[in-house]
């Protein structure tokens, strides 16, 4: 069964702002100035994989924050030949979601 808000976007820090339905279907997240809308769908526009790249800042400090909560760490984090320092996170439902910082950051 698919999670309703992936818990990987409370790992993330992310708080629900609106919900909708029982359970939710449709959801608002918020952290600092991002927003994210989740909605669950028979249909996805999607492939049922999908992955993200999410450029942050303070990639270390989250990936910490991840490991606190017992997120899934499929790929520690890792200097990329072309600078990225990033890793990878697997939800519950196996979303593949990576976390960086571009070059310039470090």
């Amino acid at each position: 069964m698919v999670q309703p808000i992936p818990s990987a976007m409370v790992w993330l820090g992310f708080t629900v702002q609106t919900a909708m339905g029982e359970p939710a279907s449709f959801a608002v997240l918020v952290r600092d100035d991002i927003s994210l809308v989740l909605v669950q769908t028979a249909k996805p526009a999607v492939a049922g994989f999908a992955c993200t790249y999410w450029n942050v800042d303070g990639v270390e400090a989250l990936h910490k924050r991840c490991v606190t909560a017992g997120a899934t760490i499929t790929n520690e984090l890792t200097r990329q030949p072309w600078g990225n320092y990033d890793f990878v996170v697997s939800d519950p439902d196996g979303h593949q979601l990576a976390m960086g910082e571009a070059p310039e950051a470090h």
